[in-house]
């Protein structure tokens, strides 16, 4: 699995808070390709980043840009990419 990475370089990871096309949002979930979660969040072929948004909004985005940047780590219960 390719790890998805910040443009800064960091790796994405479950919990983090980010902003996201100007929007507040915390990564619930990093998918990788072909696994079963990318197979039912429907991003199978390239996995994907499972996104809830400050008004409850769930978005999957299948790659990371410059329209999302981490804010900050959630130490507690983040998990490694690639773990699903």
């Amino acid at each position: 699995m390719i790890p998805f990475r910040y443009i800064g370089g960091e790796l994405v990871c479950e919990g983090d808070g980010v902003m996201a096309a100007n929007k507040r949002a915390v990564i619930l979930r990093v998918m990788g390709m072909h696994t079963r979660n990318a197979k039912d969040h429907a991003c199978f072929d390239t996995g994907g980043l499972l996104l809830e948004f400050e008004d409850g909004d769930l978005q999957v985005w299948p790659y990371v840009n410059e329209d999302i940047r981490l804010l900050q780590r959630n130490v507690v219960g983040t998990k490694e990419q690639g773990t699903d």
